[in-house]
């Protein structure tokens, strides 16, 4: 289902259920639309704490677009790497409009962040607009934010910066609590 349109047509709440991201990794990445259609789904939760790749779409590959999605009420907790509200790693193209998380994301490892956890390929794009988060955020090692926690393109130049991710953010407002031994930013 990694090109699959999913469009949100009410308010879910997910009180009692356990979630399981959308695109588990990169050889199943996620590479198709969400429309939250301004809905917002809330009291979400995970028990895959042995997992990593935690969101609500775990791994977004080229292509993957998440607009108008209220996650409220979340409550993620992984102790492997990569926690966050809408994206946890992106490895492509990928957008995220309109969208907004409340909650608790934990990491017992690095890169926990409110709207994407890591950016993984140096070849990645990722556009951030027009969202809001209100977390607590926590990574027991590295890296926590309130909108991206951090990449790791392994392929990284110091004084080439074609070498780095691409990453545009506008209009995003972030409120909250983010701890980490080191690398903490909004």
């Amino acid at each position: 289902y990694s090109s699959y349109d999913i469009h949100i047509a009410n308010d879910i709440d997910m009180s009692g259920k356990t979630w399981v991201p959308i695109g588990k990794d990169a050889q199943h990445a996620y590479k198709g639309t969400v429309n939250g259609g301004g809905y917002t789904v809330s009291n979400l939760t995970s028990a895959n704490y042995g997992e990593e790749n935690l969101a609500f779409v775990g791994v977004a590959g080229s292509g993957a677009y998440v607009k108008a999605l209220h996650l409220k009420n979340i409550d993620f907790h992984s102790n492997k790497r990569c926690v966050s509200g809408i994206i946890a790693d992106v490895t492509g193209a990928a957008t995220i409009t309109d969208c907004s998380v409340e909650g608790k994301l934990y990491t017992g490892d690095n890169y926990a962040g409110g709207l994407v956890g890591v950016v993984s390929t140096a070849s990645s794009k990722l556009t951030v607009e027009n969202c809001a988060v209100n977390a607590e955020i926590y990574a027991a090692n590295h890296s926590a934010a309130g909108i991206i926690a951090g990449d790791t393109a392994e392929e990284h130049v110091e004084s080439d910066l074609s070498t780095f991710p691409t990453i545009e953010a506008k209009n995003v407002f972030v409120t909250g609590n983010f701890e980490a031994v080191n690398r903490v930013g909004s």
